[in-house]
């Protein structure tokens, strides 16, 4: 998918462009089906590049838009625990 490989382009090239993550997880989650499992791992590679302690409002968008994923797929445990953070 094209869009697929520009948003993974964006990242390699600019890791701190939070939108980035968000939108490729978006993409896999409301659009590609065979990988729609895959739009937490994306979200997750966002919070590991940008930590807390280095760039907060970065690190809480990526986490919210985390919690709400896991609750559009009623994951609750996950989801409460993100927002717990």
């Amino acid at each position: 998918m094209k869009s697929e490989k520009s948003f993974r382009t964006s990242i390699a090239h600019k890791s701190t462009d939070t939108q980035n993550y968000i939108s490729l997880a978006e993409l896999y989650h409301y659009s590609y089906v065979e990988k729609k499992e895959q739009a937490d791992d994306v979200l997750l590679e966002g919070i590991a590049a940008n930590p807390a302690a280095d760039t907060p409002q970065r690190y809480e968008a990526l986490a919210r838009r985390l919690a709400y994923l896991y609750e559009q797929r009623q994951e609750w445990a996950k989801a409460v625990e993100r927002w717990e953070k």
